[in-house]
């Protein structure tokens, strides 16, 4: 294991590459972006970076600002809004 994880953690790199899927091939599969080109798929690949949320974790939460994309790689989102 590596230092800071607990042990038997991946990260999504792993994961992915544990089963068989490249991050352009993970991005093509979206309909978002079904229609790039080789090229495009891989300038957007490169400036994808690896977030992980632990279990009951916050991704963003409400008034935050968007400074990107998310794409779920590996697992589930729950998203929940507060009653007002």
């Amino acid at each position: 294991a590596r230092p800071g994880r607990p042990t038997g953690a991946t990260t999504v790199t792993e994961t992915i590459m544990r089963h068989k899927l490249t991050l352009d091939g993970l991005l093509r599969s979206l309909p978002l972006f079904r229609n790039l080109d080789a090229a495009q798929l891989s300038e957007l690949a490169g400036s994808c970076r690896e977030v992980r949320v632990l279990r009951h974790g916050h991704v963003f939460r409400r008034g935050d600002a968007a400074p990107g994309l998310y794409v779920v790689a590996v697992g589930q989102i729950k998203l929940a809004l507060p009653s007002l």
